[in-house]
């Protein structure tokens, strides 16, 4: 980090100035715009469903039998070890964006899907499977929506950042499920946010590989 730091001061970057600074009102009127709208509705979903997954995957593990050692290293620790090797493989496969946003989703889906079998070899695939999808939902759905106003790029990228509430209320509805007594079937909630990114990720109509 430190080696990248150093290098970003280094850098030599052509700034170009707004003439006007975005405001509250003018970012909030894109959402007026459905695509926009989903969108965001869609960074909101997926960061809960991340969370969901860094929050709960230890707990879920434990009870099908792992270790507390070995639920925390096969759980978040593989999962987010998973999603970091996904995000730097990505930079290296030419796909159209739309298809790869697809593949990621549907693997998001059925890895969130296998967790919720009540098997112990069927999470563990689900954990490697859901990692490779949820590693790069956020960069393709975040570059896809600004390229469709590029002139508003600012406004565009605070309301998606701001969209990362998700993660602190979609956890949530999980949790209650959870205590209900869902515990495998809870993971009902992000593989809801994962079929709303799917469906997402057929807008725009048919794509090439």
């Amino acid at each position: 980090m430190a080696i990248a730091f150093i290098l970003v001061i280094m850098m030599k970057i052509d700034k170009v100035k707004a003439d006007t600074c975005p405001g509250i009102a003018g970012s909030l009127a894109l959402l007026k715009n459905p695509s926009f709208a989903l969108a965001v509705i869609g960074i909101f979903l997926y960061v809960g469903a991340e969370v969901c997954m860094g929050t709960f995957l230890k707990p879920t593990l434990a009870g099908l039998g792992l270790s507390e050692e070995n639920s925390a290293l096969l759980g978040p620790s593989l999962f987010f070890g998973v999603v970091t090797i996904g995000r730097l493989v990505a930079g290296s496969i030419k796909l159209n964006p739309r298809f790869f946003f697809r593949i990621s989703a549907f693997l998001g889906l059925l890895g969130v899907g296998l967790m919720m079998m009540g098997s112990q070899p069927l999470a563990l695939s689900g954990v490697v499977l859901g990692g490779l999808g949820f590693a790069n939902i956020w960069p393709m759905l975040f570059s896809i929506t600004v390229e469709e106003k590029p002139e508003s790029a600012s406004e565009l990228s605070g309301l998606m950042c701001m969209a990362i509430s998700g993660g602190a209320l979609v956890p949530l509805v999980m949790d209650s499920l959870r205590d209900s007594g869902w515990t495998s079937l809870s993971f009902v909630v992000p593989a809801g946010c994962f079929v709303y990114l799917l469906i997402l990720s057929f807008k725009g109509g048919n794509v090439r590989a």
